[in-house]
């Protein structure tokens, strides 16, 4: 027997659009940064070729994690007894709403359903766990058309302005995570183009230039003691230093 529905206005409700709306709040905050450093070339220009491996390897790590996220969003709406998912399909599904505000729930519910059928394939076999045989095969799963992450994170968020204006009674307004998002890509970038600027005026054929650029270059080149981390993620000195 199904769980009676939450009304749509009550604190239960309430506690669990607000709590989804936070969370994807964050998924579209760390998708923007995402663009705003790795879809154009601009930022990869600002970068020193000794730090391109780190470029690479942020930037795949980003799109991991985006992925997976854009999936777990789109989770059944349980995974068993006593076993919610917070995803669109619970929000639709487990809440009593206005039958207007249902249907358009139910329409951007399955916008995003339809995206994440795209990325489950690589969901089952590389981002939740790495399969074997697609570790030794290194075929290609999940592909989705270009500017479908795009409309998906457009969706997410007009699902989060449906949902918290009808359940709480007032507009999803300045998001939490993504305030600062832009403006700190912003500051990154700069800071990356002064250094270069730096680096250039410093390089040129002075001898006192080349001193300052050689003592700056000091300051940063402590060798740190390596960490490990725990199952926790937690950061525990290395024994072996």
């Amino acid at each position: 027997m199904s769980a009676a529905k939450l009304k749509f206005d009550s604190k239960d409700a309430q506690e669990r659009v607000s709590a989804f709306c936070l969370h994807a709040d964050w998924i579209e905050a760390i998708f923007k940064m995402y663009v705003e450093l790795y879809y154009f070339d601009d930022t990869l220009q600002l970068i020193d070729k000794k730090n391109e491996l780190w470029y690479h390897l942020s930037a795949k790590a980003l799109i991991h994690c985006i992925l997976m996220e854009f999936s777990k969003v789109t989770d059944p709406k349980d995974s068993g007894v006593d076993k919610e998912n917070l995803s669109v399909n619970y929000i639709v599904d487990s809440i009593d709403w206005p039958s207007e505000v249902a249907r358009r729930l139910d329409d951007l519910r399955n916008r995003m359903t339809d995206f994440g059928i795209h990325i489950m394939p690589a969901r089952h076999k590389m981002l939740a766990h790495i399969s074997a045989e697609a570790a030794v095969s290194r075929k290609r799963y999940g592909a989705f058309p270009a500017g479908k992450d795009t409309e998906f994170v457009r969706n997410l968020h007009d699902f989060c302005e449906i949902a918290y204006k009808a359940s709480i009674h007032d507009r999803w307004g300045v998001p939490h995570v993504r305030i600062g998002y832009r403006a700190d890509i912003q500051h990154l970038k700069t800071s990356l183009a002064k250094a270069r600027a730096f680096d250039a005026i410093l390089l040129e054929p002075d001898p006192t230039k080349a001193r300052m650029l050689s003592l700056l270059e000091g300051q940063f080149k402590t060798p740190l003691r390596p960490l490990n981390w725990d199952y926790q993620g937690q950061p525990e000195q290395d024994p072996g230093k």
